[in-house]
């Protein structure tokens, strides 16, 4: 009888699934090192089982080379070496020149390679760069290989080491380089891929509008590319002409700015927006956008960028981040205003922002700072860190409820100012029965008792089946973090968060005590909410009980 395991495509599925870094994982761009190391040795010790098995399980043990070096290690064992000077970490060096025989041994393992990370390499002694140019493999060396991160640390020989592993098959390409070595041959390495469907660019050279113009025949090329991610000195005008380039592609779905903080000083910064080029020259851009990210990037950057499109797209995603520049105000509101009218209110489901937030306490986030998307009702993530005070408070909250019903996480920073009480909660519960995820200022010294209203109490002997009851159990809120307040009685308000949300399992505290300072009065407010936690957990186990009697 033939066992499962003895079926080529069974126990290819199996060895795919357990892969550090297989095809349906190559979309990962982070991922684990330590889990990709414990699987990489699981896998290996299958491939010892059979020859059967070892030749299934190799070609999936070569799908990644985290390591650079890994590549090299490919060809006989009689060319390199591995040392380790005094004054530098393990290193490869090569003991003799390479001839095509070497090649031949290392293309054996090598078309298995998918996804691979390259850094410039030819420091003295080891000069691996020079003795791999000096004769180069005569076919590609990786010709199935998906995703290449190639860092340029401005040797000028890199380019002739990206050739070496440039394929038609590259599916996801990450440039990272700090001279305009690489940025001169940009058509020609976008040539070389026409099946790209991801761009990372990280450049500190300047842009200059000739050298993007150059690059046009390589990005009409790009017909597969949905995802562009560019760290840029986004304030040169060549930048803004390449980013108007890739706009017109009408595949790209996501798109990632970064600029350089240090490019200008920081008062000019904060003010300056981009030169972007009058918007009548240019075509309907970002026709397909549904992601839109901004890292490090003015917000007066940010609107003027959205403003040229002319009219709103259909983003779904919306994130601006930056840590190193305080906002204002009258900037957020802009922002926001900016995002109201140039992201489609049917669509925009994700909304975040970080920035660093101003010390002084009279600079005060209000409700018509969220305002402009009192339409976007499709929103089911919000997370806000943008000023250190807000007035959002029970009447504020409410309203907000009742803009966005289908919530699955809010988050609003609150160092200080207003703080909700458990009318925030009973309108939560109410018009955003999906909420996951809670973030708010909470103060529950004067709480609503559990078993008043419409609020079902865990003790209550009405039936179970009653309209509030029912619509208790199927709210979905599982995590609440209060950043600050305080609870006077335990048990009332385990009570009644129990009643609200029955499945809520963690209550997490970090914040301050409302109009104190002092460490020791947040000690006891942090252990308060630790025992509710504590109540609510024994009153659930004693629920699973009875049900299980």
């Amino acid at each position: 009888m033939i066992s499962p395991l003895d079926i080529p495509e069974i126990l290819s599925i199996i060895f795919d699934y357990l892969a550090p870094l297989s095809v349906h994982k190559l979309l990962m761009i982070n991922f684990d090192l330590s889990a990709f190391n414990i699987q990489l040795k699981t896998l290996y010790n299958l491939a010892l089982v059979s020859r059967f098995w070892n030749a299934l399980a190799t070609p999936l043990l070569w799908h990644a080379l985290p390591d650079a070096h890994d590549l090299w290690r490919l060809l006989p064992i009689d060319t390199w070496q591995v040392v380790q000077p005094a004054t530098r970490t393990k290193s490869l060096v090569f003991t003799r020149p390479l001839c095509d025989a070497d090649w031949e041994h290392a293309i054996k393992v090598s078309r298995y390679v998918k996804c691979y990370g390259y850094v410039s390499d030819n420091v003295h002694p080891d000069m691996k760069q020079d003795t791999i140019l000096a004769s180069p493999p005569p076919f590609p060396l990786l010709p199935s290989l998906i995703s290449l991160d190639f860092t340029s640390l401005g040797i000028q020989s890199d380019m002739a080491m990206l050739d070496i592993f440039l394929s038609p098959s590259v599916r996801m390409l990450g440039l990272r380089e700090g001279n305009a070595n690489l940025l001169d041959n940009m058509d020609r390495i976008l040539q070389r891929c026409p099946s790209l469907e991801e761009l990372v660019l990280k450049s500190v050279s300047p842009f200059s509008v000739p050298r993007v113009f150059a690059w046009r025949r390589g990005l009409a090329s790009l017909r597969s590319l949905t995802c562009a991610t560019l760290d840029l000195r986004l304030l040169d005008r060549g930048a803004i002409y390449f980013v108007k380039e890739l706009a017109l592609i009408d595949t790209l779905t996501t798109l990632s700015l970064s600029g350089c903080p240090h490019q200008l000083g920081p008062g000019e910064y904060m003010f300056k927006a981009p030169i972007i080029p009058p918007q009548r020259c240019w075509p309907r851009l970002f026709p397909a956008l549904r992601v839109l990210r901004f890292h490090h990037v003015t917000i007066a950057f940010a609107c003027a960028f959205m403003e040229s499109w002319g009219g709103p797209r259909l983003i779904r995603t919306f994130t601006f981040h930056d840590p190193y520049r305080t906002a204002r105000p009258d900037a957020v509101l802009m922002l926001m205003k900016c995002i109201g009218s140039h992201c489609a209110p049917k669509t925009l489901s994700t909304l975040h922002i970080s920035l660093l937030p101003r010390a002084r306490v009279d600079w005060c986030m209000h409700l018509d700072h969220l305002r402009p998307l009192s339409a976007h009702r499709a929103l089911t993530s919000v997370k806000m860190s943008a000023l250190k005070v807000s007035s959002l408070g029970d009447d504020e909250f409410e309203t907000l409820a009742g803009w966005w019903p289908k919530l699955e996480r809010l988050h609003l920073s609150n160092v200080l100012g207003a703080v909700c009480s458990s009318r925030t909660l009973v309108a939560l519960r109410e018009h955003c029965p999906r909420l996951v995820e809670l973030s708010i200022s909470l103060d529950m010294s004067g709480f609503v008792p559990a078993t008043s209203g419409d609020v079902p109490s865990v003790d209550d002997d009405e039936p179970s089946g009653t309209a509030a009851t029912i619509a208790a159990s199927e709210h979905s809120l599982r995590w609440l973090r209060v950043c600050r307040g305080c609870v006077f009685d335990p048990a009332g308000t385990a009570a009644l968060l129990s009643a609200l949300f029955p499945q809520l399992t963690q209550i997490d505290y970090g914040g301050q005590f409302p109009g104190s300072g002092s460490d020791e009065l947040q000690d006891e407010t942090g252990l308060a909410w630790e025992q509710v936690m504590r109540i609510m957990r024994a009153g659930r186990q004693v629920m699973v009980e009875k049900s299980g009697l």
